[in-house]
């Protein structure tokens, strides 16, 4: 598409207002539920009573100065200034308010979903305004928008994307002018979007890429317009890393220069690379071999499975070649994996063939006589036995005799098979016999050696499948032989420096485990692996979001290997996708442009780029769905060019179909939204393999039992009782979470049942031993448990650190007083006292310990 096709269009638009209302009343049905919604989890962040925002303009100067979030435990992540300033001018014009907050989400969100509009407007041109609108209508509806519209906190995500599109408005208008100044306003616009959230960062190679594909504009200007983009974002997100900044800035000028001379690679990597390579009988041995050695390196038999598929495109090609590699492999696995079968079954495939070939004067069949003795020797050499040599000379004989007197070679088996079935115990040694007389039998009654190689392969698949599912499927290597493989990687920061693999860091924060499995030690594959899990995950969110969660995390998803199927799936989709974007960029650019959007920004969420806390996230996706419904629309129209709304057909009502039902399912999340007890208690029913989910939910029971005085006390204890449940579920499923140990036993001190809260005050503090809180609940409790002896050893071990606890050394002197401790008691009341001369029950204590 030319640019002079889009020029006509303009800023205004006006002729195009009944699709702005129709996304809006679309955006505002869908979405205006959200209203009515309140405060919900991590509000905290940005507006609920929020230490900066509250303050209004008072607090702009200190906003962009301060970190995104910070505590008294110095904890400091992150930088928006951008969501903070908004809520900044929300408070000081409205006050703090969950219904205004809501009120400016979904006008953001509104704003987002028209500009949105607006953009693929101006790129694609006034010919494909049903395709946009299309693309627009599934943006404005789809559920996985819901966290971001309904969670105030997530402002963030639509402040950044609205920002985004202004400027990629703005950059267009320089690919129309060509002035120089209107790279002004693109830089700003974008520099606020990555004010809003960095993630925002993969755009600077979308917008380049909707240059290429669409409006065939001079390198040099697309370059201008990609420094205007990448320079200051880079600067930002690199947070003056030079390294870094290096390797975000060159980043989308090489991917520029690929996409703009991608024709003529791509007709290079097709006639030169694909045609001549992919499809040669060098990529295929190369590939069956790969196989072969993933499942040496993994120990996996399934491996071998899959390569045989490639082992028959190289017999196609050249069949003594192929014939030689896949007897030495069937019987490599045979031998690692404790399988005689499979090296009798290369033996036989071997002899039969080279007594083929040899009757058949075809000269090739000196090379694969070579590898047939070779195999024979091995065989004999690792399985020496009267019976295998019996085998090995009857096959001979048999073969080598069959193609001048079937009749004697089929006599010679039968009699070699009865006469070992009365001296041997039956074994698969007799149904290798069994086989090679079947094959002779079919090839002597039928002439036809087609049947005769067919069967083989047939047979080939049959055993590997049978020996597949053996129990207890062992093999000659052990992973400790492996270790230089398997080893666990060390996880490193940007610069190199090793990071501890209990802290795992998400833009800044510490992650725990829960929240992210791959902060603890996991080998290479396992670190790929669960990358195509969670991308995995994000595709099955964009096409069928029905079972939405809060929170993922372990163990609703965890590190993964490539032992589940599930990323196979996944990575050939994604292959797929990758291949089909490049494939379509200069036949159908709408699609492909899709595609690489989606791509481009999903990836920088698949825990490859950096680690995400909860491993999966609605909200992450928010800017990646947008490519998607680009793709989807695009599709649409590709697969139904005269795709009508005034007359529509199934392609239509399919589309209409899909847009209510992700529309419902929307309105119906929204509501899901109302408040953090009645977020999680829906989602915990399909998360209750989610540690951090229980968490969560029972703190936020104990924060409404805490906080809502109109609970009555039968309520109250419910909740409680509720708390209790969830704290159990997540130390059930992670016992070695400490906040769920400390905080569960702090609600059975708040009941009263000091067993138990001694209990899992114990387990916080093995997993803790120097946590003051967990030392000084756990001296007050066997306070109350009367146990002195381990009230004094938390109690002195408390006290170390924190001298100045008043209350502390009152009952440790107190109960040794009343067990009868007095030596112990005048000395705790003593020690007391020079910290507190003024305490009068310390005094009573040194009193009556000093009595006889």
């Amino acid at each position: 598409m030319e640019i002079s096709k889009v020029k006509d269009i303009g800023f205004s638009l006006g002729k195009y207002k009944i699709y702005y209302l129709v996304l809006s009343l679309t955006v505002l049905v869908v979405f205006g539920n959200t209203l009515f919604n309140g405060y919900n989890m991590d509000d905290n962040l940005v507006t609920q009573n929020h230490p900066l925002t509250a303050k209004g303009f008072s607090a702009i100067g200190k906003i962009f100065s301060s970190s995104y979030y910070s505590d008294n435990a110095e904890i400091n992540f992150g930088y928006r200034p951008m969501v903070h300033l908004s809520f900044a001018l929300e408070h000081q014009f409205f006050g703090q308010s969950a219904s205004v907050s809501h009120f400016f989400n979904l006008l953001f969100y509104l704003l987002a979903v028209l500009l949105f509009f607006k953009l693929l407007l101006h790129w694609f041109g006034s010919q494909y305004q049903l395709l946009v609108m299309i693309a627009a209508l599934l943006f404005a509806v789809h559920p996985i928008h819901s966290e971001v519209v309904a969670s105030i906190k997530n402002r963030d995500e639509i402040l950044a994307f609205l920002f985004a599109v202004v400027a990629g408005l703005f950059l267009l208008k320089y690919y129309t002018m060509h002035k120089i100044i209107n790279l002004l306003p693109l830089s700003i616009f974008f520099v606020l979007a990555i004010l809003s959230k960095k993630s925002i960062y993969p755009i600077v190679f979308v917008f380049p890429l909707m240059s290429i594909g669409l409006n065939k504009q001079k390198l040099s200007i697309i370059l201008m317009g990609t420094v205007a983009l990448a320079l200051p974002a880079s600067i930002i997100v690199s947070e003056y890393n030079l390294i870094k900044f290096v390797l975000l800035f060159v980043s989308p000028f090489i991917f520029v220069f690929v996409l703009y001379y991608s024709e003529i690679m791509i007709q290079f990597f097709y006639y030169k690379l694909f045609k001549n390579i992919f499809f040669s009988i060098y990529f295929s041995a190369f590939t069956s071999w790969f196989f072969i050695l993933l499942g040496i390196l993994h120990l996996e038999f399934a491996y071998f499975l899959i390569s045989i598929p490639f082992a028959f495109l190289v017999i196609k090609k050249n069949e003594v070649f192929g014939l030689s590699q896949l007897l030495l492999q069937v019987f490599l696995i045979g031998v690692l994996f404790f399988k005689p079968d499979l090296e009798r079954y290369a033996i036989l495939l071997g002899l039969g063939y080279t007594a083929y070939l040899y009757h058949h004067q075809k000269k090739e069949f000196k090379y694969l006589i070579l590898v047939s003795i070779a195999l024979v020797a091995s065989y004999l050499y690792l399985h020496f036995s009267f019976a295998n040599l019996l085998l090995i000379f009857n096959l001979v004989f048999v073969f080598f005799f069959f193609f001048k007197k079937p009749i004697f070679s089929l006599l010679t088996i039968a009699i070699v098979f009865i006469v070992s079935f009365f001296f041997f115990n039956f074994t698969s040694y007799h149904w290798s016999i069994l086989f090679v007389g079947l094959v002779c039998l079919i090839n002597w009654k039928f002439k036809q050696m087609t049947f005769l190689k067919f069967l083989p392969f047939v047979f080939l698949i049959v055993i590997s499948v049978y020996t597949y599912f053996q129990p207890n499927c062992q093999t000659q290597l052990t992973k400790a032989a492996l270790a230089w493989y398997l080893k666990p990687t060390d996880i490193t920061d940007f610069s190199g420096n090793k990071i501890l693999n209990n802290k795992g860091f998400s833009e800044g924060r510490g992650l725990q485990y829960f929240e992210n499995t791959l902060i603890a030690n996991h080998s290479k594959s396992e670190a790929v692996a669960t990358g195509f899990s969670t991308l995995g995950e994000y595709f099955k969110l964009m096409v069928f979001p029905y079972e939405l969660s809060f929170f993922y995390g372990y163990a609703k998803v965890a590190t993964t290997n490539f032992y589940n199927y599930f990323i196979y799936i996944s990575f050939l989709l994604y292959i797929g996708l990758s291949v089909l974007a490049l494939w379509l960029f200069h036949k159908k650019p709408i699609i492909s442009i899709g595609i690489f959007w989606y791509l481009i920004s999903v990836l920088l969420f698949s825990n490859w780029v950096e680690l995400v806390a909860g491993m999966v996230g609605e909200r992450l996706a928010f800017t990646a769905s947008a490519g998607f419904c680009i793709f989807i629309a695009g599709f649409l129209i590709w697969l139904k060019p005269n795709f009508s709304f005034k007359n529509p057909q199934l392609v239509e009502y399919s589309f209409l179909l899909v847009l209510v039902a992700f529309g419902v399912r929307s309105i119906a999340r929204n509501n899901d939204w109302k408040s953090p007890i009645e977020l999680m208690s829906n989602d915990i029913s399909h998360l209750n393999n989610s540690v951090q989910a229980h968490n969560l939910l029972a703190l936020n029971l104990m924060y409404e039992v805490s906080n809502n005085a109109k609970l009555t006390p039968q309520q109250a204890l419910a909740m409680q009782n509720d708390a209790v449940l969830h704290f159990k579920n997540a130390i059930y499923l992670f016992p070695s979470f400490f906040n769920a140990n400390y905080d569960l036993s702090r609600i059975y001190v708040g009941q009263g049942d000091f067993p138990n809260a001694k209990k899992y005050l114990l387990n916080a503090y093995v997993l803790d031993r120097e946590n003051l809180f967990v030392l000084e609940e756990l001296t007050k409790t066997c306070f109350e448990l009367k146990q002195v002896n381990q009230m004094e050893y938390f109690g002195n071990k408390y006290l170390k650190y924190v001298t100045n606890n008043e209350n502390i050394h009152e009952l440790m002197a107190y109960l040794c007083l009343v067990s009868n401790k007095k030596q112990h008691a005048q000395l705790y009341a003593e020690r007391g006292l020079m910290i507190f001369p003024n305490n009068n029950n310390l005094r009573m204590v040194l009193r009556d310990s000093q009595v006889k």
